[in-house]
């Protein structure tokens, strides 16, 4: 059995069709290249290229699973 990562649990799955207004943000540059850093080294990582869903599943799938992250703790899907 193999260890599957937070972003291989997660998928972030709109219903299409993605409006655009939900499909952009507008980040500051030094966001923008840390968000670019992080695609690359998943493209590194993965052996595939990382598109910018992929790195933003990734990201939140590791927020989540952050024990030390406020994330950890909230009820975000009740039942």
């Amino acid at each position: 059995m193999s260890m599957v990562d937070g972003h291989q649990r997660y998928e972030l799955a709109p219903e299409p069709p993605v409006r655009r207004g939900t499909a952009s943000v507008n980040v500051s540059w030094a966001d923008k290249e840390v968000f670019d850093a992080i695609q690359w080294w998943l493209t590194y990582r993965t052996g595939r290229p990382a598109s910018q869903w992929d790195v933003f599943s990734f990201i939140l799938a590791t927020a989540l699973e952050n024990r030390d992250s406020p994330l950890a703790s909230a009820v975000l899907f009740p039942n």
